[in-house]
C-alpha cells in the first residue's frame, strides 16, 4: 500500500516495486523469513509471494482524482482507498470531508474501481461515504475499521473510563 497514487505511472512504479521479476522489480532472495529462511524451490515460493502479495495506493491529491480511470488501468492494481481529509485539506476545506465536492470526488474513485474490476477500499466515518449506508452503497468488501493508533486510544479511553467509574463507585460507596 502507498501513499498519494496521482499518475498511471505511480501506480505502474508501484505494482513493479511489489512484484518480482518479470512482472515487477522486487528484489529477489531465497533466504528470507518468507520462505523458511531458506527454499529449496524459490520457482513455487517467488510465483506464490505474486500471486499472494496485494497492491493498493491511497488516492489523497487532486491530480490522482483527476487520473484516476488511468490509475485503475494499470495491470497489477488490486485496489484503492480514497482518502477525503488530505483531499478535503488540500482543496482549503478545513478538512470538512463531508463537502459536496469531496463527495463527488469519492464518488468518481468508486465508479472507476467498480469500472475497472478492482477493489475500493472503505473507511469508516470518513464522511458520507464513511457511513455504513455508504460502505453499502459503494460496493465495497474491504473496510477498513480503525488504524492501530484510532485502536490503542478508543481501547485506551475505554479503560480509563471503566477504572474512573469503578473507582468512583468504591470512593463514593466508602464514603456513605
Amino acid at each position: 500500500m502507498a501513499p498519494h497514487l496521482r499518475t498511471a505511472e505511480d501506480a505502474a512504479a508501484l505494482v513493479s516495486a511489489a512484484k518480482f521479476e518479470p512482472r515487477g522489480t522486487r528484489g529477489a532472495c531465497p533466504a528470507t523469513r518468507a520462505v523458511g529462511h531458506l527454499t529449496d524451490d524459490w520457482v513455487a515460493e517467488y510465483r506464490r509471494a505474486d500471486r499472494d502479495t496485494l497492491v493498493f495506493g491511497l488516492i489523497e491529491d487532486v491530480e490522482g482524482v483527476e487520473n484516476v480511470r488511468a490509475i485503475t488501468a494499470v495491470p497489477g492494481l488490486d485496489g484503492l482507498v480514497f482518502e477525503p481529509f488530505d483531499l478535503a485539506m488540500a482543496l482549503g476545506l478545513d478538512g470538512d470531508v463531508s463537502h459536496p465536492d469531496i463527495e463527488k470526488m469519492r464518488s468518481d474513485v468508486v465508479d472507476a474501481t467498480r469500472d475497472a474490476g478492482i477493489e475500493y477500499v472503505s473507511i469508516v466515518g470518513f464522511g458520507t461515504g464513511g457511513s455504513l449506508e455508504g460502505i453499502a452503497a459503494s460496493g465495497s468488501r474491504i473496510v477498513n475499521v480503525t488504524g492501530d493508533r484510532g485502536f490503542f486510544h478508543t481501547a485506551l479511553k475505554s479503560s480509563l473510563a471503566g477504572t474512573r467509574n469503578g473507582l468512583d463507585a468504591i470512593t463514593s460507596g466508602a464514603t456513605t
